[in-house]
């Protein structure tokens, strides 16, 4: 704030020696809060399925998380639901993660008892049901999603559908 006071207080200096003109003054700032509009408008939350792989009795999904929302998160929670190749529900499940630190990637693994990757059609975030960090909640975490595959199984937003 310190920044914007001492701004305030050159433009001030600027506008009365005439060096400044009113309307410079007013565009300043209108550009600081455009910057941050844009910053705001750049966040996310990448969230890739990168890989999945049969492991026994399990299908083990491994996602890349990217934290793009300005601010560590403590604890997120997808709840998901995975369909079979037909489009039919497979099960409903909840993805915790660990803590994911802004502007930072992170790999995890899930492993599915009793489910095949081959039958595995699409993983869908039907909802986020916890999402900590300064100035976050899980509205605003299900807006910032930004999901990608690198598999055959889509990775799909309920917001996106």
């Amino acid at each position: 704030m310190r920044r914007h006071r001492h701004i305030g207080t050159i433009a001030g200096i600027l506008l009365a020696s005439g060096t400044l003109g009113a309307a410079a003054l007013a565009q300043a700032p209108q550009q600081s809060a455009e910057t941050q509009r844009a910053d705001a408008k750049d966040a996310s939350l990448d969230i890739e399925l990168n890989r999945l792989e049969q492991r026994d009795n399990a299908c083990r999904l491994s996602f890349v998380y990217r934290n793009r929302l300005g601010a560590d998160l403590a604890n997120l929670q997808l709840e998901a639901v995975l369909f079979d190749k037909d489009e039919r529900v497979e099960r409903f499940l909840v993805l915790s993660s660990k803590a994911l630190p802004a502007e930072k990637i992170r790999v995890q693994q899930f492993d599915i008892a009793g489910l095949d990757c081959k039958g595995l059609g699409s993983v869908l975030v039907n909802d986020v049901k916890a999402c900590e960090g300064e100035g976050l909640e899980p509205a605003k975490c299900l807006a910032e999603l930004a999901l990608s595959s690198k598999t055959d199984t889509k990775l799909l937003s309920s917001v996106d559908q």
